[in-house]
């Protein structure tokens, strides 16, 4: 039973929780009954150890490593309420672009800061079978507790790689940029071999990145632009209606 904050186990799941500790430790704190029993099953390799709280918990039974908490530091960990199992798993190790490489299919190129938009953009990335990820530098942590969360683990399950700032992309080929003043959406006619990159909110896409096309969402002139990621399912979804999966 752990019952000090001062333990040293404890501050390392604790670490997990930002970007820092994830990035020292090599491993990735998930919750989530559903999500946690899908990747107890596809990754068990991964996995290192399951945290239980000690009221929630008695007579729960794991084939992993198990350590129970004292129910105040579980709740500590257990950021979004679950009452559930938490997983540590090991993180994988994510390779470095190749943009000099050929384009195989739809690659999707993301900036997004925040963990729960980036979270969200992954899950839509394996809905709509996107060949890979890059994680720009502006980018969350692929595999903090926020990002698994809003990729219901999706996170785990898409080919991701690390890419330079979105202010380096420059002449990328086969680079395809969401922009207002872009050609329209509706009549555009993809390339089956594309880069797509979405914006982050806010910035949006710089004026150094010089795109093969710049397109944009027909809407409303009453509103000035669309969260980022409903950008991404909109652009994945007409790149998908023209190229099934």
């Amino acid at each position: 039973m752990i019952e000090s904050a001062q333990n040293a186990n404890f501050k390392r799941w604790r670490s997990l929780l930002d970007s820092k500790g994830v990035k020292k430790e090599g491993q990735a704190l998930v919750s989530g009954e559903k999500v946690v029993n899908e990747l107890s099953k596809s990754h068990k390799d991964s996995v290192i150890e399951v945290l239980l709280s000690s009221c929630l918990h008695i007579g729960y039974h794991t084939t992993f490593k198990a350590s129970f908490l004292e129910h105040q530091l579980y709740q500590e960990l257990d950021i979004f309420g679950t009452g559930s199992p938490l997983l540590v798993l090991k993180t994988p190790q994510i390779e470095d672009w190749k943009p000099e490489l050929d384009v195989n299919g739809l690659e999707l190129l993301l900036p997004f800061g925040d963990p729960s938009n980036l979270g969200a953009a992954l899950r839509n990335a394996a809905a709509f079978s996107v060949s890979k990820v890059v994680l720009l530098k502006e980018a969350s942590h692929a595999f903090l507790p926020k990002v698994s969360r809003a990729a219901s683990g999706m996170n785990w399950q898409t080919p991701l790689c690390n890419g330079p700032s979105i202010r380096e992309l420059g002449a990328t080929s086969g680079l395809i940029a969401f922009d207002l003043e872009g050609e329209d959406l509706v009549e555009f006619k993809w390339p089956e071999n594309s880069r797509l990159l979405i914006g982050d909110e806010g910035p949006g896409v710089p004026d150094s990145i010089e795109p093969a096309f710049r397109v944009k969402i027909p809407m409303s002139k009453r509103v000035e632009s669309l969260n980022a990621v409903a950008a991404s399912s909109i652009a994945l979804f007409h790149y998908r209606s023209q190229f099934k999966a």
